[in-house]
C-alpha cells in the first residue's frame, strides 16, 4: 500500500544503494513539498510521519472527520500522478 511505501520511505537510512529507491525518496519529498496544497502536506505530514489516525487529525485541526479524509484521498491521488509521469 501507499502507506506503507511511505512509511518505507521515511524509514530508509543513508546507506540504501538501491538507486531507484533514492530517486523514489527524492521525489515523494519534492511532490509533497511542491505539488500539495499546504492543508493537503499537514494532513499527510500527521498521518504518515506522524501515525494520526484520521479522527486525531480532525480532532487536532477543529474539521470533520470527512474533510480529512477527502483531502488525504485527493493528497494521494496526486502523490500517484506525479510519481507516475516522473517514473514513465
Amino acid at each position: 500500500s501507499l502507506k506503507e511505501q511511505m512509511r518505507i520511505s521515511i524509514q530508509c537510512n543513508n546507506s540504501d544503494n538501491s538507486e531507484d529507491f533514492k530517486k523514489l525518496k527524492e521525489n515523494l519529498i519534492k511532490i509533497i513539498q511542491n505539488e500539495l496544497t499546504p492543508r493537503q502536506r499537514q494532513i499527510i505530514n500527521l498521518y504518515y510521519y506522524h501515525n494520526l489516525t484520521t479522527l486525531e487529525i480532525a480532532k487536532l485541526l477543529n474539521i470533520n472527520k470527512s474533510t480529512v479524509s477527502k483531502t488525504k484521498k485527493l493528497a494521494i491521488h496526486n502523490i500517484k500522478r506525479f510519481l507516475q509521469y516522473n517514473f514513465n
